[in-house]
């Protein structure tokens, strides 16, 4: 706790004296204490009495202030210097060859770094003194979220408990998304207020003794007065926050158009966003791409200083710009590809979308679909392979859905493969269902683990959202294979008269689990009717 001013002092009198210089070390290092208790600081001194030498202590305020307590000296005498009553009172413990700061009553100004010091300019190592309150001040702000129409008045209110807001200066901050506090202004105990550069007086700050609250009035709101705004007081306490948000008036309408557009591959697409009582170049826009069964995912934002920032998958064949001859905003996808193909949608304010555009793309050359094997039979509890080869398109850059047929239902989506290797399963299947690549044979693989009677089916593979495959079909046997009865030899020639021996095998689960053997005389009437019939 020792500053480093002080330990160059103890360290050159340490030089220039010798091992005879006194040495002071205090205790605790740290001490936390609740205002109104006692706070007791030690300071045990070495080489030295402390019966024949005056103490001195002082406190260091917020490491830049120091402030001088009182001079106790070997007559018991305790001169203090103005401001410190006998709240701080100084002993001696000749047991321990202590000097003793005892501090009653404690109050929050009280914190501080406190040293006690001897007569040969000697510091001890310091104590660093924290009060707590024992009901410490709260702030509850209200409302937590507020939307105002621009030109009309919000009003923010912050409720103190523990404290009274007629004795206490609060203060107002401001932070847009993004940004760092911005000090509004300053309303002191006093009714006083100070506002900081680039705020007004539409920003005025008044109390209500009957909640015990403080209250800022914002009036003729404008867009740029969107944002969380915070009281605090004493310097470190804050309030939760209450975002204000501005409508306009008549807020933005978007009119996307066409509602369907059809591009053959390779080709260029152009989807236009008509906006509504706002000005496309005063306005934020972002674009979205919504697959069949999928969420939305934002392809780009186009802010209104013209920048544009691209999500992760997406590149620069996809643009964005703004036709202010008719206030739209206009995406431009060139080369398009099949994957492109779903419904986009324009968005601003976050939350103002448009109807969508459905964008379809037709294929000079469209994919084919052939799987294998038609029917695949697996045991129960085994692990499944079905293989989905694609003619006419790289399946490493085309999103593959697979869906199950059940007998009397209908086709029900599995999950999606996406071009990124990100797997999205529908309710209901598990990551036992793993769907993969293969490059080498330009095949899509889905892998079923640990199959289970319920997996039966017919799976099919699906691309460009509407061009699926023949279908494998999935049939699941149980563990235990049901008996087989084998006879052998399946031929015997022998003579009249002569002995035939016939075995049958009765197996199950493949082993051999009874013989039984037949044994009989061919008679001579019966060899030579199938003679006759033979003959016939």
């Amino acid at each position: 706790m020792i500053s480093g001013t002080l330990l160059a002092v103890i360290l050159s009198l340490c030089v220039t004296f010798g091992a005879n210089v006194s040495v002071l070390l205090q205790s605790p290092n740290l001490e936390r204490v609740t205002k109104g208790h006692t706070a007791r600081l030690q300071c045990t001194m070495r080489n030295a009495a402390v019966t024949h030498i005056d103490v001195h202590w002082y406190r260091l305020e917020r490491q830049i202030k120091v402030v001088w307590i009182l001079t106790y000296d070997v007559r018991n005498i305790t001169q203090r210097y103005p401001g410190f009553t006998e709240r701080f009172q100084p002993s001696r413990d000749p047991s321990s060859n202590s000097f003793i700061l005892t501090i009653s009553n404690v109050r929050p100004r009280d914190t501080g770094v406190y040293y006690c010091m001897v007569s040969d300019n000697v510091p001890g190592t310091g104590s660093q003194l924290i009060v707590d309150i024992a009901n410490p001040v709260v702030l509850l702000q209200s409302p937590s979220l507020k939307h105002v129409t621009r030109g009309h008045t919000a009003q923010l209110q912050c409720i103190m408990r523990n404290a009274a807001v007629k004795h206490t200066t609060v203060k107002w901050d401001k932070q847009k998304p993004g940004s760092h506090y911005v000090r509004i202004l300053t309303h002191g105990k006093d009714g006083s207020t100070q506002w900081s550069p680039g705020f007004t007086e539409r920003f005025q700050p008044s109390r209500d003794s009957s909640s015990n609250s403080f209250i800022l009035t914002i009036t003729n709101v404008q867009p740029n007065d969107t944002a969380v705004y915070y009281c605090s007081v004493r310097g470190s306490i804050y309030g939760r926050g209450s975002r204000i948000i501005v409508n306009r008036a008549n807020p933005p309408v978007l009119l996307q158009s066409p509602s369907l557009e059809w591009v053959t591959e390779g080709q260029t697409a152009h989807l236009q966003c008509i906006m509504r009582n706002a000005s496309v170049t005063d306005t934020t826009v972002k674009w979205y791409h919504q697959k069949t069964g999928c969420c939305k995912v934002q392809i780009l934002t186009h802010s209104k200083y013209g920048s544009t920032q691209w999500s992760p998958g997406f590149s620069e064949r996809i643009q964005s710009s703004r036709d202010p001859s008719n206030n739209s905003f206009i995406l431009t996808i060139t080369n398009v590809q099949p994957t492109d193909a779903g419904v986009y949608y324009c968005s601003v304010w976050r939350k103002i979308y448009g109807r969508g555009s459905q964008l379809n793309i037709i294929s000079v050359n469209p994919p084919v679909l052939l799987q294998s094997p038609s029917l695949e039979c697996v045991t129960e509890g085994h692990s499944a392979q079905l293989q989905c080869t694609m003619r006419n398109a790289s399946v490493t850059h085309t999103d593959v859905h697979w869906d199950r047929e059940r007998p009397g239902n209908n086709t029900e989506w599995v999950l999606t493969h996406d071009v990124r290797n990100i797997t999205q399963w529908s309710p209901g299947f598990t990551e036992r269902f793993q769907s993969t690549r293969d490059p080498s044979s330009n095949s899509f693989i889905l892998t079923i683990t640990n199959v289970q009677p319920n997996d039966a089916g017919v799976y099919y593979c699906k691309v460009w959202e509407d061009i699926s495959g023949n279908g494998t079909r999935l049939t699941v046997m149980g563990s235990v294979l049901n008996p087989a009865v084998v006879q052998f030899p399946t031929v015997q020639s022998v003579r009249e008269g002569q002995t035939v021996r016939m075995t049958v095998h009765h197996q199950e689960q493949q082993t051999a689990r009874s013989d039984q053997s037949l044994v009989t005389t061919v008679p001579q009437e019966k060899k030579r009717q199938d003679d006759d019939s033979f003959q016939k």
